[in-house]
Order: C-alpha cells, then sequence, then structure tokens
C-alpha cells in the first residue's frame, strides 16, 4: 500500500470512527427515506396547519437536548447492541447510519472508546417545511477525548485526523416532539 493510499485510508478510518458517534456524517442519502405511516385524522389536520415555529433560543435548547441525547445513546448502542433509546429521538435513517459505523468499526477490527464532545452550538435557520419545524444548527465535534483502537489494542488514529470538525445538526418536529434527523459536514468558514 502507498504511503498517500495509508494516509487517506487511515484518516477515513478515524473519521469513521469519529463519525460513528454522529451517525456517520455525510452519510445522508445513502439509505433509503423512513415510511411514514398514514396519518389519523388528528394528526392530518396538524400537519395542514403551519407549525408553530420555536425562537432561536427555544430552538438552540432542543438542539442540545437531542445531540446530548443521541451521543449517549449511540455511545450505548455501540456497547450494548441495542439501538431502541436512539430510535425514541432520531430518525430511521440517522439510526441505520449509525448502526452501519459501529459495523464497518467492527468489521475492520476497530474500537472507539472514550467520549466525543459537541459544542460552540448556533441556531442556522427555523423553518416550516412539509408541515413540521425543520431546525439547523451548527456545531463542532471534538474527538479529542477519543481513542481509536486496533484489534492489537494499538493506537490506530492518524496524527494528521483534525480534532475538530464543523458539522450541521437538522431536527424536525412538531413542539414537543422532535428528532434528529441527520448530521452534515459544514464546508464553510468554522468556528471549530
Amino acid at each position: 500500500m502507498h504511503s498517500g493510499e495509508k494516509r487517506r485510508r487511515s484518516i477515513c478510518t478515524v473519521l469513521l470512527a469519529m463519525l460513528s458517534f454522529g451517525a456517520a456524517i455525510g452519510a445522508s442519502g445513502c439509505t433509503p427515506q423512513e415510511t411514514p405511516s398514514p396519518p389519523t385524522p388528528s394528526t392530518a389536520a396538524a400537519a395542514s396547519a403551519a407549525p408553530v415555529l420555536p425562537s432561536n433560543e427555544e430552538a438552540l435548547a432542543i438542539v442540545e437536548e437531542l445531540v446530548r441525547k443521541a451521543s449517549t445513546a449511540e455511545s450505548d448502542a455501540r456497547t450494548s447492541g441495542s439501538y431502541a433509546e436512539l430510535e425514541a429521538i432520531a430518525s430511521s435513517q440517522y439510526v441505520s447510519q449509525v448502526r452501519t459505523s459501529n459495523e464497518e468499526l467492527a468489521a475492520e477490527g476497530l474500537v472507539v472508546t472514550g467520549n466525543k464532545e459537541v459544542d460552540s452550538l448556533q441556531i442556522q435557520s427555523v423553518v416550516a417545511a412539509d408541515g413540521l419545524a425543520s431546525i439547523q444548527s451548527y456545531g463542532c465535534y471534538d474527538i479529542s477525548g477519543t481513542q481509536l483502537t486496533n484489534s492489537a489494542g494499538e493506537n490506530a488514529r492518524s496524527p494528521d485526523v483534525p480534532m475538530r470538525v464543523p458539522v450541521v445538526f437538522r431536527v424536525e418536529g412538531i413542539s414537543p416532539n422532535f428528532r434528529l434527523m441527520e448530521t452534515l459536514p459544514w464546508s464553510g468558514p468554522s468556528s471549530c
């Protein structure tokens, strides 16, 4: 394996490990969209009316809570194999991406320990979309508190992998029921 190819693979592997904490950033669109169940009359009436949009302060609190809960649920899923907690707060696509990332790490013989942090959350937008409130928020993944090891217990993280990565979280719902829909890389100017 050439040095450049090995480096690229190492970076990809570490990012995959890092992203297993965050539902495989950038894997959006790789899995089928969740199929909504047929609406009940009360749900159909609520969906046809414009949702009440949270203020930026309320939206930020919603995102902070969901990201914190998702981080804990993802960590629990990685150790226990149960995705029930994550399924309660995230879209089926998001859960599928986390599951796939965890399976890929295991297949590579890689183990992630420690906790990633999310900070610097800022609201990007709060809009009505398809009868739901849709919130997008910038944030920074900080993976400096995590370790990636191979099956021999050796460090598998390349030293040139960034410890902080800018992302956008997308949350949707009708108050008080919001779900984490996806986590995407942010390629614009970053405060990370």
